[in-house]
């Protein structure tokens, strides 16, 4: 279900608790976000290239959905948090935070069954502001349209940090595009590779101040 807002936080979490952390996130804390008013999906993942180890992503109305009561109830830092979710959150590690808005989704209208994406792409770009608006017109325009096009891509979105944003942690980056995979393989396909080529993309490669590629396969959805 398409939303405005994408919430990302990454983190790794201590070992010894690890175990207990999957399971308060599918059994209480994911189902505790759904029920707060705009908030869309969930969905859980785990590392196969790159770091923190755990990613989980959030699909939202507005930006207002954060400022709810409801949500602020949930978060594990609150004091009203539940005691479960009070033992689990101390043991978070390298905790990246991000609130963005949604700039452009492919393909439309979306894919009315996103089950088969076992895998996620998140790719994270900066650039200077000299360049920025080249950087939008190369990713809306060429870039984007060619990647989604690839086998194996069942779905692609970008997004920018959010003005409004208050919850950011860990300097996450101000442009992320986020690809859903039917396997991982996808992102290293010969398709996909001959899809991101071009003149146009080879100029922009040279332009990024900041390129972070993260690889992740799905373990929870809503």
């Amino acid at each position: 279900m398409p939303g405005q807002v994408l919430f990302t936080l990454r983190t790794d979490i201590e070992p010894a608790v690890e175990d207990e952390f999957n399971a308060w996130y599918d059994e209480e804390h994911i189902p505790e976000l759904l029920a707060v008013p705009g908030m869309l999906t969930g969905t859980r993942y785990r590392a196969l290239v790159g770091e923190p180890k755990y990613l989980a992503i959030y699909d939202a109305r507005d930006i207002g959905v954060f400022d709810q009561p409801e949500f602020r109830r949930v978060r594990p830092t609150d004091p009203g948090a539940t005691p479960r979710s009070k033992a689990v959150f101390p043991s978070f590690r390298n905790i990246h935070r991000g609130t963005y808005e949604h700039l452009i989704t492919l393909p439309q209208p979306e894919p009315a069954d996103l089950r088969r994406a076992r895998a996620l792409l998140l790719m994270g770009l900066e650039v200077s502001p000299l360049h920025e608006e080249e950087f939008n017109d190369w990713y809306n325009l060429e870039h984007l349209p060619a990647l989604v096009g690839t086998p194996g891509v069942v779905r692609a979105r970008r997004f920018r940090l959010h003005p409004q944003g208050r919850r950011n942690e860990g300097s996450p980056c101000r442009y992320v595009a986020l690809y859903d995979l039917e396997r991982p393989e996808v992102w290293n396909s010969d398709a996909w590779k001959l899809r991101r080529a071009s003149t146009w993309s080879d100029r922009m490669a040279g332009l990024f101040t900041r390129r972070e590629a993260d690889l992740y396969e799905r373990i929870g959805v809503s």
